[in-house]
């Protein structure tokens, strides 16, 4: 009995004195909270981008007929740095549009945007798989009228624009592609609902001369054009 207790006693003791790597013991590693709060290396921390889907629910604001009458749809482009800590600076290209009637259903309405933008993300460390954050910044969008067909009339033209927004990300860990220590390549799924606003503009709808070529110039000014709404953005997001 003594001599199995002593053996006993010596293999805790061999265990104990062992270093945590060799009996694989992720203790020298720190935790999500620790790791997500450590301070950036290098001239940045880390580079996201994203594509994804972007919906615009307008609201009832505009005070020209051609506003749009239900949500448009479109895609995005996003890309963002980490500058400082937590802080990205970030630049964002979205496109979309919408078709609908228009004067009582007599005519087709036609409307694209594009919404460039420069703003900043705040992303608060969470854990190193959720993370939610705030989005803000400005812009401009060019907006395309067309009414009729082939574009019998059309206006397009620049417009400032702002936006804020709230959202989270959805990360698959860092450590699942690389044990390296401050490793920082993921991916996984990123959605925000915020509102957006593009100021307000003339419409002067002009004729196409090249359908009737013999007919003086028309135009019909349309009043302002306001496009606002609230939007959800959801996209595929990879970080390195």
């Amino acid at each position: 009995m003594k001599t199995h207790f002593g053996a006993l006693c010596a293999l805790l003791l061999t265990l104990f004195a062992l270093p945590a790597h060799a009996l694989d013991i992720d203790e020298d590693l720190p935790d999500a909270a620790t790791e997500a709060a450590a301070p950036p290396t290098g001239r940045w921390r880390e580079i996201a981008l994203d594509i994804g889907a972007s919906l615009l629910v307008p609201s009832k604001i505009s005070g020209s007929q051609l506003g749009p009458d239900r949500t448009m749809g479109g895609f995005f482009l996003r890309a963002g740095l980490e500058v400082t800590h937590h802080v990205f600076v970030e630049g964002q290209w979205t496109s979309s549009g919408q078709q609908t009637a228009v004067f009582a259903g007599s005519a087709m309405h036609q409307l694209d945007t594009h919404w460039l933008s420069l703003g900043a993300r705040w992303m608060p460390p969470v854990t190193t798989w959720f993370r939610p954050f705030v989005r803000a910044g400005s812009g401009a969008v060019r907006e395309a009228i067309e009414v009729g067909d082939a574009g019998r009339f059309s206006d397009s033209g620049w417009t400032p624009q702002i936006y804020g927004a709230l959202g989270f990300d959805l990360l698959l860990p860092p450590k699942m592609f690389s044990r390296r220590p401050g490793a920082k390549f993921t991916f996984g799924l990123t959605y925000e609902f915020g509102y957006a606003h593009a100021f307000a503009r003339d419409v002067v709808l002009t004729g196409n001369r090249d359908l009737q070529p013999s007919m003086p110039q028309q135009s019909l000014d349309m009043g302002s054009f306001t496009l606002a709404g609230w939007m959800h953005q959801i996209a595929y997001t990879v970080r390195f």
